[in-house]
């Protein structure tokens, strides 16, 4: 079993030389793999595995096993539960740039079209093109379906498409608007989706004009939209100013959900109203003040989720996030503190914000500070746990390699 107290990746203290960038990612992935290891009887081991190779693939290092490997535990398994091995594969084969041998497991898979674009932004990287696999998400769209996951998975995939320079057709999120000849029948939250998913691809004029199709705008989802539109507006060099103030006035007046209180989600909306702000090279700084500001007042729980938000946004416009940061880990530590047991969620609630933390610290390049967030994971031996921070300190190992190959 491997010594759940390793140091995970940490430059010693009595060491006088600080190890190089891609020293210290090399040392995450030996422990990562070591930690693998020690999960022979684990059900978690083949995953993590998978998991743990595909970040090797990425940073150029040799993989744990190779994808015929990973294929034929897939085919061992039940036939319903064969879909997560097989997305795991078509990524890896295509990490080590076997496209060809990528797109033909992927049609081994459900499809969702998270997973392919997840593929198609491998694909890109490696300097194939992507276009047949968005074809196939297209295809693959319910255009009769009534459900909102058919539309966000197309202004996700729309999405991507311009995120990598390739055309985004409105007509794909266009087919989705009219259903039985009278689109004002549509629900809220279908219209919502709707107005969302026309932002992200791109194209906020839309999005305003399905939200003026909205009745109920009063609640929080609505505010959380319009920021989302006034995004696409500073993205697409488009004044956000107007649809930031209708954010703000709705953020406002909010009553809340009746088990939460007032002021449900305002100080994430603000933080991502400074977004806007930033992209169309306006001051955020008010914006991201008032974001503080009614995070001081809000339950733990959605402070958390605040200043995570308000670290991401300083990030996206040039800063470091750090005291954001800072203020989130002092609140996510407090849910449970070492050697306590609250018997229901608040361990996994908690490791799910220290993950959320750790994401955003290697999005702003703080790795050490990544590292030590991972640390609190030691308090636990649990087989599952470990594979869980044997993952993480994979996906900290490749960011560090990458970010050194864009340095040199």
């Amino acid at each position: 079993m491997v010594d759940r107290q390793q140091d995970l990746g940490k430059v010693p203290d009595q060491s006088p030389v600080r190890l190089s960038l891609t020293d210290t990612a090399n040392r995450d992935f030996s422990v990562s793999v070591s930690i693998v290891g020690g999960l022979d009887k684990s059900p978690f081991k083949e995953h993590t595995s998978l998991k743990i190779s595909r970040r090797l693939a990425r940073a150029g290092r040799p993989t744990i096993a190779s994808p015929d490997y990973y294929l034929g535990i897939a085919r061992q398994r039940e036939p319903w539960s064969r879909n997560d091995v097989y997305e795991g594969v078509a990524l890896l084969q295509a990490e080590m740039g076997e496209t060809s041998a990528a797109l033909l497991t992927a049609e081994l898979t459900y499809g969702f079209s998270w997973f392919y674009t997840d593929l198609a932004r491998i694909v890109a990287r490696h300097g194939d093109d992507p276009q047949p696999i968005f074809d196939r998400v297209h295809s693959r769209l319910r255009v009769d379906s009534s459900s909102t996951g058919e539309v966000r998975g197309a202004g996700h995939a729309l999405e991507v498409q311009r995120e990598l320079g390739l055309p985004a057709p409105k007509l794909l999120i266009d087919r989705f608007r009219v259903r039985d000849g009278n689109r004002d029948d549509y629900s809220n939250s279908y219209n919502l989706e709707l107005a969302e998913a026309y932002a992200r691809a791109g194209y906020p004029a839309d999005a305003l004009d399905v939200w003026q199709l909205i009745r109920d705008k009063g609640y929080y989802q609505g505010a959380e939209v319009l920021s989302v539109i006034a995004i696409s507006q500073g993205r697409n060099g488009i004044d956000p100013r107007e649809t930031v103030a209708s954010a703000i006035q709705l953020a406002e007046a909010l009553k809340g959900d009746e088990n939460v209180g007032p002021g449900w989600k305002q100080g994430e909306i603000y933080a991502n109203l400074g977004r806007a702000y930033a992209l169309y090279d306006l001051d955020p700084q008010p914006l991201i003040d008032r974001a503080l500001e009614k995070a001081s007042s809000e339950p733990s729980n959605l402070k958390i989720n605040t200043y995570i938000e308000i670290a991401k946004a300083q990030v996206s416009f040039g800063g470091d996030g750090k005291p954001a940061i800072t203020l989130a880990l002092h609140w996510a530590d407090d849910i449970l503190k070492p050697g306590e047991k609250d018997g229901g969620y608040g361990e996994p609630i908690q490791q799910l914000y220290w993950e959320d933390i750790f994401h955003t610290q290697l999005e702003a390049g703080h790795f050490d500070e990544a590292r030590e967030t991972l640390r609190r994971l030691d308090r636990y031996s649990e087989l599952d746990i470990l594979a869980y921070k044997a993952e993480l300190l994979a996906e900290l190992a490749s960011a560090q390699i990458l970010n050194s190959l864009i340095a040199a």
